[in-house]
């Protein structure tokens, strides 16, 4: 055997160990940096915070503001839901009285047409 031959010997073992891994016992995983899973409060707080977004966005604000004193309720650490809950009731304030009811439909004898409300 030459010297070449060991060199392409040593050269692609040392590629086959780099490209797939030694053969050794499995690396372990460090565990130290892992969230510990979330217990079915803080799921229910996350739900409610999520559902309080969207009432929000949709204007819907009294809404939001149950959804989001439930996050609180089942997650008191939670960052931004009284924030939010503030937000939402000073837009109730705001808009209360501001916001014009739909119309209500008057009823129509049955085979006569409808009336179109005045503007």
């Amino acid at each position: 055997m030459q010297a070449s031959d060991l060199k392409k010997i040593l050269l692609s073992s040392f590629l086959g160990l780099a490209l797939f891994g030694c053969a050794s016992a499995p690396a372990k995983k460090n565990n130290a940096n892992r969230k510990p899973p979330l217990t079915p409060a803080q799921r229910l707080a996350i739900k409610h915070y999520k559902e309080g977004i969207d009432a929000y966005a949709d204007d819907h604000y009294a809404e939001a503001i149950t959804h989001w004193k439930l996050t609180l309720a089942n997650d008191p650490q939670n960052p931004n839901a009284a924030e939010y809950i503030t937000r939402a009731e000073n837009m109730l304030k705001a808009t209360k009285g501001h916001k014009k009811a739909a119309p209500t439909p008057t009823p129509t004898p049955l085979g006569t047409p409808a009336a179109t409300p005045a503007p």
